[in-house]
């Protein structure tokens, strides 16, 4: 993956670092949907999203591979085999997941409680995080 990856990922995390701000705002024009650019149009968000950027090293080019590997690879288990509840929340205008991976997950799982976001995208932890934390954080959910 990493051979694959590599020389399409590090061109644009070297832009990234050197533009932070041009990347970021390319990003929200091009591949975005209109509820995720809201959400990183926010000034604080948008801010942290730039000052991230800026920082950019091999460490965030081997992240964004391993995190694309994930998607590919062998977890070591059945999802049918998961025995603790699951939540999952999922935007329905996501573009970097589509909702068919969580109806698919969802379909697999015993016991999954899958929350479909109408309106929202990849970004709706930011606006979805309260009501996330308790649940993540509840001993029996």
């Amino acid at each position: 993956m990493g051979l694959l990856a590599t020389p399409l990922l590090a061109p644009m995390l070297q832009h990234a670092r050197r533009q932070p701000e041009r990347e970021v705002d390319r990003m929200m024009r091009k591949m975005l949907p209109e509820c995720d650019v809201a959400v990183i149009s926010r000034p604080e968000i948008h801010a942290s999203l730039v000052a991230e950027a800026a920082t950019f090293n091999s460490g965030t080019l081997r992240s964004s591979i391993q995190d694309m590997a994930i998607c590919i690879r062998d977890w070591g288990f059945e999802l049918q085999d998961i025995e603790t509840p699951i939540h999952i929340w999922h935007g329905e205008l996501d573009r970097n997941v589509p909702v068919a991976h969580a109806h698919s997950e969802a379909s697999a799982i015993p016991s999954v409680t899958l929350r479909l976001c109408t309106g929202e995208g990849h970004w709706l932890l930011v606006d979805h995080m309260a009501e996330i934390l308790p649940i993540v954080a509840a001993k029996d959910s």
